[in-house]
């Protein structure tokens, strides 16, 4: 990762970085704004699908008893489930948007 002039710079590494990212994933994150680091973070995990959700556990390989939603028990544990299909987290995106 060398810029022009042979040198290595972290700017350089940094700007290859973005580029594959941008490139592979589709999706940039914009860094800036009134959200908490760890709430950007959690969507960025989200919108690759990295969330440790009981079924993505499983396919990793962990040990789990079932896969059913914890709050709900009504359907598995996943990543659209959890932000869209339970009840549990309806509710409290419905507190939120009010």
């Amino acid at each position: 990762m060398a810029n022009s002039d042979g040198h290595f710079t972290v700017n350089s590494a940094k700007r290859l970085m973005f580029n594959r990212a941008a490139v592979t994933n589709g999706w940039v994150m914009n860094w800036k704004g009134w959200a908490p680091l760890k709430c950007k973070i959690l969507a960025w995990r989200a919108s690759l699908d990295r969330l440790p959700t009981k079924m993505e556990l499983i396919k990793r390989g962990v040990p789990l008893q079932h896969a059913m939603c914890t709050f709900c028990n009504s359907e598995d544990e996943t990543l659209l489930h959890l932000f869209t299909g339970c009840p549990f987290s309806d509710e409290i995106w419905s507190r939120i948007q009010h």
